[in-house]
């Protein structure tokens, strides 16, 4: 039978590996965000974006707070080996507002469109509950 600290140490190690992880997507993240704005602004009509070009950009910037959100939750487990319950919750409004936005709604489906709407109610009662309720927004493990 495994050890409980070297369960904890390996679970640590395992986070750890996420955060550089992370840390490698943050930069490549940035990285094609600004490779993209380049390019778009370079390109006919120069200096100035369409609305398609807009969407594009904001939706990888979304992405990049998205990971960073991700990066900050598993920071905070590492440091208070508690699970930030209400981040996460705030990192799936952000993901769920990013498909929204960059969602075309010409080739999406009626069922699909319920679905995300209730998955906004779901996520916005979630939240609402976490801060009416007073909770630290902390899950210990």
């Amino acid at each position: 039978m495994l050890e409980p600290e070297f369960i904890e140490r390996f679970e640590r190690a395992v986070y750890l590996v996420l955060l550089l992880l992370l840390i490698v997507l943050i930069v490549a993240s940035v990285l094609s965000l600004i490779a993209t704005l380049a390019a778009d602004l370079a390109s006919p009509p120069y200096l100035l974006l369409t609305g398609d070009e807009i969407l594009t950009l904001f939706g990888e910037f979304l992405l990049v707070l998205i990971t960073l959100e991700f990066f900050a939750s598993i920071r905070v487990y590492l440091r208070e080996s508690a699970i930030p319950y209400e981040l996460v919750v705030v990192i799936a409004i952000t993901a769920i507002a990013r498909k929204i936005i960059v969602l075309e709604i010409e080739t999406s489906s009626d069922l699909h469109m319920v679905g995300l709407g209730l998955v906004v109610i779901s996520l916005a009662g979630a939240y609402y509950l976490l801060k009416r309720g007073g909770i630290a927004g902390r899950a210990q493990t």
